[in-house]
Order: C-alpha cells, then sequence, then structure tokens
C-alpha cells in the first residue's frame, strides 16, 4: 500500500517497476521547502509583530512628555481660547496675526493642579501656536505610519484613540485648524484621517463587529473616497 502511494506520487505508471528514487527526492525537497518557507513566513510575522510594538513603544516615550501632558489637561477640561494677536509689520508687508492660545484661569482654579509658572513643567497661561504644531505633530506622524504599515490601527486605537479624539475635539484646537485651512495651509491631513478611522472602529466595536469585516468595509471606503 505504502509503495503504491509512493509510486504514485513520484510518477511510477506501473506499480509493480522499480521506484524512482528522483522523483522521489525531488518530491520530498519540494515538500521540505514548502515547509521552510510556512516556518519562515510565521517567524517573518512574528519579529514583524514585535517591531511593530516596539515601534509603539518608543512612540509613547517620545509622547507622554510633560508638556503634552499639561496639552491633553487642557484640552479635555476645555481650557484653551483660541485668540490671534495683530501684529504690524512695515508699509509694505502692512499687518498680520499671531495666533495662539491663553489658558482660561476660572476653569485652572478649580482644578488641583500646581500653578506655581517657575516650574518647568507647570501650566502657564498662554502657549504659541509652534508648541500647539509640535503636539498636534505627534498625531500626524501617527497618521503617517499607520497609512505607511508601520503600525497598526489596533495598536493606534489602543494606545492613543482617546488622546486624538480628545486633542481633535477641543474647540480651540478646531479654530486654530480652521484658520490655518482658511489662509489655504493643508496640515494635519494625516491627524484628521487617524482621527475618522479611529473614531470608525470605535463605533463598529459598540456595534460588536468582526475586526476583519470592519477592516475591509474601511478599506473600500477608503479606496472609493481616497483617503
Amino acid at each position: 500500500m505504502a509503495a503504491a502511494f509512493l509510486n504514485v506520487i513520484c510518477g511510477t505508471e506501473n506499480l509493480g517497476t522499480t521506484f524512482d528514487w528522483t522523483a522521489f527526492w525531488t518530491s520530498l525537497l519540494t515538500f521540505i521547502t514548502a515547509i521552510l518557507c510556512v516556518i519562515a513566513w510565521y517567524q517573518l510575522r512574528g519579529l514583524k509583530k514585535i517591531s511593530k510594538a516596539d515601534f509603539i513603544n518608543r512612540f509613547s516615550n517620545d509622547f507622554f512628555n510633560s508638556l503634552n501632558r499639561n496639552f491633553i489637561l487642557l484640552c479635555d477640561n476645555d481650557c484653551l481660547i483660541f485668540k490671534k494677536m495683530e501684529i504690524k509689520y512695515n508699509s509694505e508687508i502692512g499687518l498680520d496675526f499671531f495666533p495662539y492660545f491663553e489658558v482660561n484661569q476660572d476653569i485652572i482654579k478649580q482644578l488641583p493642579v500646581d500653578e506655581d509658572i517657575s516650574k518647568e513643567d507647570s501650566l502657564r497661561h498662554t502657549y504659541t501656536c509652534y508648541e500647539i504644531d509640535d503636539f498636534l505633530g505627534f498625531f500626524e506622524d501617527i497618521g503617517k505610519f499607520e497609512k505607511k504599515g508601520f503600525i497598526d490601527i489596533q495598536d493606534v486605537y489602543d494606545s492613543f484613540d482617546w488622546y486624538i479624539q480628545t486633542a481633535h475635539e477641543n474647540t480651540a484646537i478646531k479654530r486654530y485648524l480652521m484658520t490655518q485651512s482658511a489662509k489655504g495651509n493643508d496640515l494635519y491631513e494625516n491627524f484628521k484621517y487617524i482621527f475618522i478611522k479611529c473614531k470608525s472602529l470605535a463605533k463598529s466595536k459598540k456595534k460588536d463587529k468582526v475586526f476583519w469585516f470592519w477592516k475591509f468595509r474601511w478599506s473600500l471606503s477608503n479606496f472609493i473616497l481616497k483617503r
């Protein structure tokens, strides 16, 4: 029975003829090669997961600094007030506006935070738009890295979703982004992208939808809308 099976596998038409060792070893090597390819694929997949996890970990360490923690606190408690200061240049340039953010002291005084402005990590009364840009730049990078496949959306959702939603939904930051958009500055496209994607994933989780089904629908809609 075993000899018959080997003869069929190795291509010997007459089961009573001499065993074809060349065909046997060729088939065996093909089988072993296929097994090794599967093992290598699983190993590479595991290394890719470790690499992405390490990427998220290092990115988290960079993100959670004292300044960004203050911005999260200010955004979450609606303490930021977007303002524009008029700047007078020479006659050729004329007037321009400098955007900045003022901290609502009436709200801050109700929070149990250290108001000693002499400390490096303490809350200040004002922040420049450049400091806010550094803060929002983290979310812009997250969106860009997720688009390129360096990190998975599930990892982004688990680690940063709340912070992304909190920053994007803040009234003062919305006004700032609208002001920049009105000036023709196409800023934070990836920030908006990852905000929408995380929000979509959150809705699917509330409806207990299967992850792969949501991912398929997102990829399809993303292709159609060309996000």
